[in-house]
């Protein structure tokens, strides 16, 4: 993030600060303090910025023996105009597939590959959709296990997004 100022330097009572933030900053809060001095005087203010975006959680929300669910939760605060979300689990002895959901509904389309060694949950937004600002957005895939816990550190997910004709492409781990 930066902050210019016009004009620069004032004998006046102001100057008008120009934030920039750059289109790969990450969505959130960003605090800034402003400082400046002269004359004999000082002046100090702080500034809260939001950061319009997307922010991408990875979660386990259930590992257990018999059952697993991974997910991404997505919060955006722009319109979301392509989105691909892929979750790839490993396949351990005893997984098999249980089932997947997304809570944007028919907006989507979904579908599960299975290879020799992992499991390929895909989301995809479907063409000409567009997803409106919102919390908790959730892509979910579900696995069935045979009495041992599935070991989640090797899973990804990668999520591919559009917002503001800018494409972005993010990977988590569980």
């Amino acid at each position: 993030v930066s902050i210019t100022f016009n004009p620069a330097s004032t004998t006046g009572n102001s100057s008008v600060a120009t934030v920039t933030v750059p289109s790969a900053f990450p969505a959130g809060v960003v605090n800034v303090t402003i400082f400046g001095s002269g004359g004999g005087l000082s002046r100090i203010t702080s500034l809260t910025i939001n950061v319009p975006g997307v922010t991408i959680t990875a979660e386990v929300t259930e590992n257990g023996p018999f059952f697993n669910q991974e997910q991404i939760r997505l919060t955006h605060t722009v319109p979301i105009t392509s989105l691909s979300v892929r979750i790839v689990i490993q396949r351990t002895p005893g997984l098999s597939v249980n089932g997947q959901f997304n809570t944007m509904g028919g907006q989507m389309t979904q579908s599960v590959t299975v290879t020799p060694t992992t499991f390929v949950y895909q989301f995809n937004l479907v063409p000409g959709q567009t997803l409106q600002p919102e919390p908790n957005r959730v892509c979910a895939a579900q696995t069935n296990g045979s009495g041992t816990i599935h070991p989640t550190s090797g899973d990804t997910a990668t999520i591919t997004y559009t917002t503001g004709g800018v494409t972005r492409t993010e990977t988590r781990t569980f």
